[in-house]
């Protein structure tokens, strides 16, 4: 058998057969000869009575029946996506660049959407912002480098879009390791405080105390049971009384711990209590769901796409609450159930952001001369977990659910103690701003004089 090949290799090649095999006679005997030569010199006795031919002329058959064999064509550099030849990054950074090659064209067909272009107009809005920054504002490290000096000549070049657009750093996204050193991030992660929220009053502090120290959940729940309160003048109190009392009762049914419930179902069962907790606020708590439920969007790493697209891997359903003061938006609660950390990851560092972000700008917009006064917290759910978040700080606490009797009641005490403080933060702000408005509005009254 000849072959000979037709075609440009860059555009694909084509094996053509210039021969025809031999009849399968002929073709057999000298197979036969072949292989009891080759048994001969192991050896060995060949039985020929259980030869394997009929395998052999199956494929005979099958590469007769085919003149040509295309070969699959490997794309060049100018069918990339325009992202693959973005501008080198700046000196004082080590991007990791786009590959290009076709080693990766078994993952390409897996790139998801969550790596989306970063718009010409998005980064000049971000760049605007960064612009407009002074040095004495600025976060000055040992090492003499501005921190955001440094996430703006990274935003020069990145192809996607990423928390750092709307100034966020979160300092364990592995998009930083080569940009910022260890000693770097060592001083970056020290640095930032805890998120702080408002305690409980001393009530409800007193109340968490009178329970029985005790994993006898039936002890527990008869406790509260036989603890009568008012209606009219304790709902603060009666909200930690039902929301252990659904706690025990979710452990008890069995539908603690998770296992394949659905995403809303968590939100409306486990997390019920967190919506109750504003319905004796002047907040308003108002959920919305999301009618799709084949949101591609979560990578299998860790890092965040920034200049590279993630690997796909499907969203479910997300129900997301709105904390309100009248119309306006304060905070947000995010909520999703996944197998994996990656889509509380997602949610935290990329979706939060840009709705914490609009949130502030809408608020400065009403507000332009109290930009200080101003704090945006989100919080967000995953399965039985949950962190809490504020614009300036991506280091929120993360906080669980108890799912069952073991250290129930400090588990529940810390969480509740947890959300009710995250309502009374965002009071604190839309109180701040009321009383900022009214001073203005006192000012502006005329008085008329006889």
């Amino acid at each position: 058998m000849r072959c000979s090949s037709s075609g440009n290799t860059s555009k694909g090649k084509r094996y053509e057969f210039k021969e025809k095999f031999p009849k399968n006679d002929a073709c057999r005997a000298y197979w036969l000869r072949f292989y009891h030569n080759q048994v001969a010199k192991l050896g060995c006795v060949a039985n020929t009575g259980y030869d394997n031919w009929f395998t052999i002329q199956k494929l005979v058959n099958s590469i007769t029946n085919q003149s040509t064999v295309p070969l699959q064509t490997i794309p060049s550099s100018a069918s990339m996506p325009a992202s693959a030849s973005m501008p080198p990054p700046p000196k004082s950074c080590s991007l990791k660049s786009v590959t290009t090659s076709s080693s990766n064209s078994a993952t390409s067909s897996s790139k998801s959407k969550l790596g989306t272009l970063l718009s010409n107009q998005n980064r000049q809005i971000a760049l605007d912002l960064y612009n407009q920054m002074e040095d004495t504002n600025k976060w000055k490290l040992t090492s003499g480098r501005f921190v955001e000096d440094v996430m703006h000549s990274v935003l020069l070049s990145q192809p996607f879009e990423h928390p750092s657009q709307y100034c966020i750093l979160d300092i364990d996204d592995d998009n930083w390791i080569d940009i910022f050193t260890p000693e770097e991030r060592r001083e970056i992660t020290l640095a930032i405080p805890p998120i702080e929220l408002p305690s409980m009053p001393s009530d409800m502090v007193n109340f968490l105390i009178d329970i029985p120290d005790t994993e006898d959940l039936t002890v527990i729940y008869n406790h509260l049971e036989n603890t009568p309160l008012d209606y009219n003048s304790q709902n603060h109190l009666l909200w930690l009384k039902h929301s252990i009392q659904n706690a025990i009762e979710l452990i008890d049914q069995k539908y603690l711990p998770i296992t394949t419930q659905q995403e809303e179902d968590i939100c409306f069962s486990v997390w019920k209590f967190v919506n109750d907790a504003f319905r004796c606020s002047k907040l308003t708590a108002k959920q919305q769901i999301s009618s799709t439920a084949s949101k591609e969007a979560v990578c299998k790493k860790r890092k965040i796409a920034m200049t590279e697209p993630i690997q796909r891997q499907k969203h479910a359903l997300v129900p997301d609450i709105s904390i309100l003061y009248g119309s306006q938006t304060y905070a947000i609660i995010e909520a999703a159930k996944t197998e994996n950390d990656t889509k509380q990851l997602v949610e935290i560092f990329k979706k939060c952001p840009e709705f914490m972000s609009e949130i502030l700008n809408q608020l400065i917009k009403e507000n332009p001369t109290e930009q200080r006064e101003i704090k945006v917290y989100a919080s967000v759910l995953s399965k039985a977990t949950c962190c809490c978040l504020m614009l300036s700080n991506p280091f929120g606490k993360k906080l669980a659910h108890p799912e069952v009797k073991d250290a129930f009641k400090p588990d529940m005490c810390t969480l509740l103690d947890h959300f009710w403080g995250f309502k009374l933060a965002i009071e604190a702000v839309v109180d701040s701003l009321s009383k900022i408005h009214s001073s203005k509005n006192k000012g502006l009254t005329v008085h008329d004089s006889d």
